[in-house]
């Protein structure tokens, strides 16, 4: 027998082993380990304020890594939902039909990234979304009770206002009759754009009835403004909560012991009154209070042109100042139906969307399977349905919000 056998397979085996240990990592050393788990609570706070200022969404993802990274920041259902800190502006709230179909999840979409999420509502056989609002938050109606619930989505703060049963009662027993549908489906079928308005106030827009209804938690009923100048849009803006009609820019004062009432903080005198007598939509983009009118031709006025206008509301001089961009970014205006909402994108999102653009969006098409979008760029340039031809992108994904 050849001796020399076991001491080659030995010899084997140590350069098979000295091979693995070249290839492998090199370990760190002990020294040199950083424990994220036992990371001290100064600096983990640190980062979590940091994501905060960017957005609710990584907040959440950062508290549930584990408890000490939880223990180490605030938790936002200590805070109350009007907490702005913890509010996902930068987040919308798609349709049930572009949801994944499971019972209480709804997709978000980031209006910055184009990521989407799936959130759990509460239960949707109890409630009934009446929409979302300018601040990413949700806007709830329980069925039986008819008490409506303000609902951050992310973090789900939640709380409740008054019941909507006096609203429903002055607004919608004739037509609830006629049409023999439940209060709640009624109310969500004509419930417009919502919002908060200073610390603790919600406002409803609904613009069939030409109302404003105003509410905050603790009070017993809902107040409502009959709006005899015609808001044709609402929008929260820095705080406070913003009305356009045909003639002026209004802002919702609510004085403590007072009624609420509309204050005009900017007209339209100087404006073409012929080109304006379209309607007026409310938006913002970095930071600026916009207010955005289009005209459309028509066989009463032939040699009128398709184009819109964007202003710049100037809240110190009360006056208007037309914009020639939009900063690179783009603007979606929902024109036909009840709702009225705008959102704004950045530059860069997705490269079918164009930038320094207004996307206005119709109502959306069961038989096409999507919603007639036209775009009209503050250049002059103009494209009418213009996702027709192309594949499925985020342009048809916000236009149904």
């Amino acid at each position: 027998m050849d001796s020399s056998a076991p001491r080659n397979r030995a010899m084997e085996a140590d350069r098979r082993r000295a091979k693995r240990a070249r290839t492998l990592p090199t370990a760190v050393p002990p020294a040199c380990r950083r424990d994220w788990a036992n990371l001290p609570e100064g600096p983990a706070g640190q980062i979590a304020e940091t994501v905060l200022s960017d957005d609710v969404a990584g907040y959440v993802r950062f508290r549930a890594v584990c408890s000490a990274w939880r223990a180490s920041c605030a938790d936002p259902r200590a805070h109350g939902v009007f907490d702005r800190r913890f509010h996902p502006r930068r987040w919308i709230m798609l349709p049930r039909a572009l949801s994944d179909g499971r019972s209480g999840r709804r997709r978000f979409l980031s209006i910055l990234t184009g990521e989407s999420i799936r959130v759990r509502l509460p239960d949707l056989r109890c409630h009934v979304v009446l929409g979302p609002t300018a601040e990413g938050l949700v806007v709830l109606l329980r069925r039986r009770t008819l008490v409506v619930q303000l609902l951050n989505p992310l973090t789900g703060q939640l709380v409740d206002l008054p019941s909507a049963t006096t609203l429903a009662d002055q607004r919608a027993s004739g037509r609830r009759a006629a049409n023999d549908i439940d209060v709640s489906d009624f109310l969500m079928l004509f419930a417009g754009v919502a919002g908060v308005a200073g610390d603790s106030m919600v406002a409803i827009h609904f613009c069939v009835f030409s109302i404003l209804a105003i509410a905050k938690p603790g009070d017993e009923h809902w107040t409502t403004l009959d709006l005899d100048s015609g808001i044709r849009s609402v929008m929260p803006f820095a705080g406070r909560f913003y009305c356009a009609s045909d003639m002026n820019i209004s802002v919702l004062e609510t004085t403590a012991g007072q009624r609420p009432q509309l204050v005009a903080v900017a007209d339209f005198i100087w404006m073409n009154r012929r080109f304006f007598s379209h309607v007026p939509y409310l938006a913002e983009i970095n930071g600026e209070l916009l207010v955005i009118t289009y005209q459309l031709p028509s066989k009463s006025w032939p040699d009128k042109r398709w184009m819109c206008k964007v202003y710049r509301v100037d809240l110190d001089a009360g006056k208007l100042v037309g914009m020639a961009r939009l900063g690179g970014g783009a603007v979606f205006v929902s024109y036909d139906g009840d709702g009225r909402r705008t959102v704004s994108v950045p530059g860069g999102l997705s490269p079918p969307i164009g930038a320094d653009t207004v996307y206005f969006c119709h109502r959306y098409d069961r038989e096409a399977g999507r919603a007639k979008v036209d775009a009209c760029c503050l250049d002059g340039r103009i494209e009418t349905d213009c996702t027709r031809k192309r594949p499925w992108s985020l342009i048809d994904y916000i236009s149904r919000y």
